[in-house]
């Protein structure tokens, strides 16, 4: 289990070296849509002095300070508002909400080219290169055993390549489902030493 959890981390990390730009934009976007709307709406108090209804449209004529002086404007409604105390409350969408929702439009429309790309396109450089991630973290488990002539490469159960020669490493797996089709394979000694110790059991 600890393996596998090891295996997990280092596939990770490979895929976060290769693909910086397209997992930070893919978070941007996430981030982004997660907290859109979710700022409260800013409140405006608006003291009232007068209002007129002018061809059905609401006239609130209300005060305004301004570097200490009081000057006097009016708002405008299709509807009537309610006034309480002589005063008017209010809201208007936060603008804060509205600038989230542009980097969310941004960052995803960069998040779709770039992953378009990785899928269309043969340069290594806009690929997400997951078979090179799971050959990397694979390679940490790889252990040799020299058999004869031949050296054997085996991971996880799973025989990965068999050379006459020690340096010549493995072919690329590139995936979870192709590791299962391999052989299984155990090395000779080890396979030896469990039947003994499944005899003496």
């Amino acid at each position: 289990m600890i393996n596998i959890l090891k295996f997990i981390v280092l596939y990770l990390y490979k895929t976060i070296i290769n693909n910086p730009w397209k997992l930070i934009f893919t978070a941007i976007t996430i981030t982004s849509f997660t907290f859109a709307d979710t700022f409260s709406d800013s409140k405006r108090t608006l003291v009232i002095s007068d209002s007129l209804n002018l061809n059905h449209t609401y006239q609130y004529v209300y005060q305004d300070v301004n570097g200490g002086d009081i000057e006097y404007k009016i708002h405008n409604s299709d509807k009537p508002l309610k006034v309480s105390d002589g005063k008017i409350e209010l809201l208007k969408y936060n603008d804060i909400n509205i600038v989230v929702w542009v980097i969310f439009g941004i960052s995803l429309l960069i998040s779709v080219i770039l992953n378009v790309l990785a899928i269309t396109n043969s340069d290594v450089d806009s690929e997400w290169d997951w078979n090179e991630s799971f050959d990397y973290a694979l390679e940490w488990f790889t252990k040799t055993y020299k058999e004869g002539d031949e050296y054997y490469y085996y991971a996880f159960g799973k025989l990965l390549e068999k050379s006459r020669r020690h340096d010549d490493g493995t072919s690329s797996v590139g995936s979870l489902r192709k590791l299962k089709k391999r052989p299984n394979y155990e090395p000779v000694e080890k396979k030896r030493d469990r039947l003994i110790e499944n005899i003496l059991k």
